[in-house]
C-alpha cells in the first residue's frame, strides 16, 4: 500500500532529523522504492534519503540510476532536481561512477533521458560524466545525444 509506504518513509526521515539512529541497512531498500510508480513514494523516499545519508557519502548516482522512463513526469523530475540540489548544497561530491559500474546496460538509456531532462545546474556535470562513460564503454550509439554535451546547449 503506497500510503503506508509514505508514512513509513516519513517516519524514518523524522527519526533521522531528531538524531535518532536509523540503520544504514535501510538505505538500499529506500533506493529500491524509487522504482515504484507513485510520485508520493518518490517524494518521501528522497526526503528520507536526504535525512539518513550524510553528505560525505555519495548517493545521487545511485538514486538517479534507479530512474526509469516513467520518471520523465514533470512532478517526479522536480523531486529529482530538488534532491540533487540538496545533496550538492550539503556538500556531496556529485558523481555517477559507482552507479554506472553497477547499472545494467539496458537501464542506461533511461538514466541518460532523466539526466537530459533535469533542470538543476548540478545535472550538467553529471550529464558530462555520463556521456564520457558511454563513449568509453562504446555504448553511446544506443542513446540519443545528450542536450548538455555541448553542441545542443
Amino acid at each position: 500500500n503506497w500510503v503506508i509506504a509514505c508514512m513509513s518513509l516519513d517516519g524514518l526521515r523524522q527519526r533521522a532529523d531528531r538524531g535518532m539512529v536509523v540503520s544504514r541497512d535501510a538505505v538500499p531498500a529506500i533506493i529500491e522504492i524509487l522504482t515504484v510508480r507513485h510520485v508520493c513514494q518518490v517524494y518521501f523516499a528522497l526526503q528520507a534519503l536526504q535525512a539518513l545519508v550524510p553528505p560525505d557519502q555519495e548517493i545521487v548516482g545511485e538514486v538517479l540510476a534507479k530512474a526509469g522512463s516513467w520518471r520523465l513526469d514533470p512532478q517526479v523530475l522536480a523531486e529529482f532536481d530538488r534532491f540533487v540540489a540538496w545533496r550538492h548544497k550539503a556538500g556531496e561530491r556529485l558523481s555517477l561512477r559507482s552507479a554506472l559500474i553497477r547499472t545494467p546496460a539496458v537501464a542506461l538509456p533511461a538514466l541518460g533521458e532523466v539526466l537530459n531532462r533535469l533542470n538543476d545546474e548540478c545535472a550538467g556535470p553529471l550529464s558530462a560524466e555520463f556521456d564520457e562513460w558511454m563513449k568509453v564503454a562504446g555504448r553511446n550509439s544506443a542513446l540519443p545525444s545528450n542536450k548538455r554535451s555541448g553542441a545542443d546547449v
